[in-house]
């Protein structure tokens, strides 16, 4: 007989009543905040984090710790400034931890920062507070909700925890204050000081997909959990989602299959009305900017095609598309999540995802810089652009403009290569006809001197005639060519070696007139105060990166010679420059003893290579991007593992 089984939850917190499938983090989190250590769980959506949070929180109030769990969503939108938040913050504390009402402490430190009075609360109001053997855990929820708020430096909050953490040291009272925090994002995009990070000091809880073993009360319930499994993988949501369906199945006396159970919840409703599946389906989005959808788009294509790829900690772009839900780590190697992942989210899928990049970047770029004509598409980007938007109803002005503008200017270049055509095939002609007349000629002079003039002066007026013909065809739209055909036929000299028919010119100086040809001027970087020690191509030679001794390297844009972005960071001449292979990073060389790591899109200095005694002359990426090599004036060369900055070998 199948055992009873407690109501299920899913998505959002999982109440204490509800079924809840324990997992190595159930353990791990509150023996780690028991013995005051700073922790951290950074997870997708729908892993189960304020389940986590909630559980781990019971079992530590059951040992005495006091408790309070902020979810930073509830304190205040985009419109909040920084002392409303840090008060709503304090008075959450003081609610969940028994405290006076903070309000004269808060209006004793109104010409101080926030960020100080928050540090300065936790010293005076709660460690101080606590009795000699009591302790106070700080749980704080939807981290990634400080992404969201402009008027919240998240550098300064979570600064102010580490600051807490590392003042132990000097006040023992903190000791027994310790914060967990929960969110889904990256480290480097909540905080981008490294040297502030709390991440680096804190201890990471790793919160994983479920496994079969971890089943037994859904399998007691006689449920197929190895069917789910096999669809799922574990994924927490997808997999609470499907056996709530066959619970509420059997209750009606059902027992449909699994793969029934997939279709009508996950394939029917897709990836724009299945909340999780729009989650993931939100972070590729025609209107995002991100650095990292490029790669990101590329790596998912590697994993669906089966390719083994290991996984990297501290890799952004793994890390970004596992926050995505698309992929997890398994066995060292990173994967696509499931086969509803994979279903839904499948080659065709990447394939329209990158061709709607291919169109969408250059467009951002020629919006802004103008509308210039040289930055439109072109060849096979037009092509596929232009099959892109056949039959969609959801193009914007500005794309529509892009693609009409791109398809006239490539018309105009067609029409110019087709009068270069032309002019070839017209000199070959005349190269031919001067042979031509050049028999002819002799063949006349020996019949008579007279029939010789009388043809000359024939010629004559049929190449006047050629030239006043031309003249008047170049006017005529779409007919140019023509008309330069004709007019270099009406200029070619009547006898091999004799001069230009001047009376035919007329055509000649017309067609001239109206030419579209153009010099193109030759392009200059300028921008560097002093002497520019080396320069390197984007791989897909966009960009263009210098390095100078003015301390400092430029990334231009290769096409209109316009600075983009300037890396500021070195103390001394920066030597060389260059990019990762694809193009998201850029590592220079500098006489300051470093080499330095930076985003190419927006200047943000990623890692500081820290290890030569001399000037760095030379640091270049490995073909897969995973390592940099430096060359030193200190008889060394060292390879660095370009994510986390180690040093490999020397």
């Amino acid at each position: 007989m199948a055992e009873a089984l407690k109501p299920l939850q899913v998505g959002g917190t999982v109440p204490l009543s509800h079924l809840y499938l324990r997992r190595p983090a159930d353990d791990e989190l509150p023996e780690a905040l028991r013995r005051g250590e700073l922790c951290y769980v950074l997870a997708p959506r729908q892993m189960g984090k304020s389940s986590l949070r909630l559980r781990a929180q019971e079992v530590l109030k059951g040992q005495g710790v006091r408790c309070a769990a902020v979810d930073l969503t509830t304190l205040g939108g985009q419109g909040s400034d920084a002392r409303a938040w840090y008060f709503s913050l304090l008075d959450n504390l003081r609610r969940q931890l028994g405290l006076p009402d903070p309000s004269a402490f808060w209006e004793g430190r109104a010409r101080g920062t926030p960020v100080q009075a928050f540090v300065d609360y936790i010293k005076e109001e709660v460690a101080a507070r606590l009795g000699p053997t009591e302790s106070a855990v700080i749980f704080i929820d939807e981290l990634d909700g400080l992404l969201a708020l402009p008027g919240v430096s998240r550098d300064d909050f979570l600064a102010a925890v580490r600051a807490l953490y590392n003042g132990r040291a000097d006040d023992a009272a903190l000791k027994q204050v310790t914060f967990c925090l929960l969110g889904a994002a990256l480290p480097g995009d909540l905080i981008e000081d490294e040297r502030r990070t709390p991440f680096n000091v804190g201890r990471a809880i790793v919160l994983e997909d479920f496994r079969p073993e971890q089943f037994g009360a859904l399998r007691g319930a006689g449920m197929d959990v190895d069917g789910v499994y096999g669809f799922t993988a574990g994924h927490p949501y997808m997999t609470m989602k499907l056996c709530e369906a066959l619970q509420e199945a059997a209750e009606d006396g059902e027992s449909p299959a699994v793969e029934a159970l997939v279709k009508k919840l996950f394939f029917s409703k897709g990836r724009v009305r299945e909340m999780s599946l729009a989650y993931a389906e939100k972070h590729f989005e025609r209107k995002s900017k991100g650095d990292r959808v490029d790669p990101m788009l590329w790596l998912y294509g590697r994993l669906l095609r089966g390719e083994a790829v290991p996984a990297r900690a501290g890799d952004p772009v793994q890390g970004a598309l596992a926050l995505t839900g698309l992929s997890a780590e398994r066995d060292g190697r990173l994967q696509v999540r499931n086969r509803i992942i994979a279903e839904v989210f499948d080659a065709a899928w990447v394939k329209r995802q990158q061709t709607e990049r291919l169109f969408t970047r250059p467009l951002q770029k020629w919006l802004e810089a103008g509308r210039p004509k040289d930055l439109l598409l072109r060849g096979a980007e037009l092509a596929a652009a232009i099959k892109w938007a056949s039959g969609r109803g959801d193009i914007a002005p500005e794309e529509r403009e892009f693609l009409l503008d791109s398809q006239a200017e490539g018309q105009r270049r067609a029409a110019q290569r087709t009068l270069l055509f032309v002019m070839g095939a017209a000199l070959l002609v005349m190269m031919v006809l001067l042979g031509v007349t050049f028999v002819e000629y002799k063949e006349a002079r020996k019949q008579s001197q007279q029939a010789l003039l009388a043809q000359d002066r024939a010629q004559e007026q049929t190449q006047v005639e050629q030239g006043l013909r031309a003249a008047a065809l170049v006017k005529e739209p779409g007919r140019e060519t023509q008309a330069m055909a004709l007019a270099i036929l009406a200029v070619q000299p009547r006898k091999p070696g004799g001069p230009l028919v001047s009376r035919g010119g007329e055509g000649l100086v017309a067609v001239a007139d109206q030419s579209a040809w153009r010099h193109q001027p030759t392009l200059v970087l300028q921008g560097h105060s002093k002497s520019v020690n080396g320069v390197a191509f984007s791989p897909d030679g966009s960009r263009i990166v210098t390095a100078s001794s003015d301390n400092t390297a430029k990334v231009w844009d290769s096409s209109s010679a316009k600075l983009l972005l300037t890396l500021k960071g070195h103390n001394s001449s920066v030597w060389s420059a260059s990019f990762s292979p694809d193009g998201s990073r850029i590592v220079t060389a500098s006489s300051d003893n470093t080499a330095k790591v930076w985003a190419s899109s927006s200047a943000k200095l990623l890692l500081t290579l820290q290890g030569h005694n001399n000037p760095v002359r030379s640091a270049s990426f490995s073909p897969d991007g995973s390592r940099i090599v430096t060359a030193s004036d200190d008889n060394t060369a060292k390879v660095w593992d370009s994510s986390s900055a180690k040093l490999l070998l020397t």
